[in-house]
């Protein structure tokens, strides 16, 4: 779902746009908010986010920022980051290694970085989580995502459970959504 955001508050105006990304996201698991800078996105994504944790979903966020498009997995790292470790213990020797040097929590490997193992990790993660509990992925300010973020999450959520939702939102800035690879087209 794509649904451009009017200029309003929260609580006037845009109640019946978050009980729709609401029902986009039960229904398609994907929705994505698009609109002009101080349209209210955040405010919805955060209106959206709290029901979700009132039902004790998994609450994942991601706000990147401008200059973050420019570092090479920065977004990737920064959820990492915040995920519980205890659905990182669980992975594999090279899947931990590979989040361990993604988070700069370790020296990369002699036999230099092994991509396929962190996509992989990043799939059992977000697999994990699911397994427990329904996780909603947020990510506001998609428009601010590195390449290889976005290519990580995308390759990631094409092979996770329906458990796992995203709802992303991002500034216009002409051209197609930077979110739509990670929710979807339409």
């Amino acid at each position: 779902m794509v649904a451009a955001t009017g200029h309003a508050d929260t609580s006037v105006g845009h109640g019946e746009l978050i009980k729709a990304v609401d029902r986009a996201l039960t229904t398609h698991g994907r929705a994505l908010l698009t609109g002009p800078a101080g349209a209210g996105k955040t405010e919805v994504v955060r209106a959206v986010s709290a029901a979700a944790e009132a039902r004790r979903e998994i609450v994942l966020r991601l706000a990147p920022e401008a200059a973050d498009q420019w570092i090479p997995e920065a977004s990737a790292a920064a959820l990492l980051a915040s995920v519980p470790a205890a659905a990182l213990e669980e992975l594999s020797g090279p899947q931990r290694t590979a989040i361990a040097f993604l988070r700069r929590e370790a020296d990369a490997p002699r036999a230099g970085r092994d991509h396929v193992a962190l996509r992989l990790a990043v799939v059992e993660v977000l697999r994990t989580l699911a397994a427990r509990q329904p996780v909603l992925l947020v990510i506001d300010n998609a428009q601010w995502l590195d390449a290889e973020s976005t290519d990580l999450l995308r390759f990631a959520l094409r092979l996770t459970p329906t458990r796992v939702r995203v709802l992303a939102a991002e500034r216009v800035q002409g051209g197609a959504p930077v979110g739509e690879p990670l929710c979807g087209p339409g």
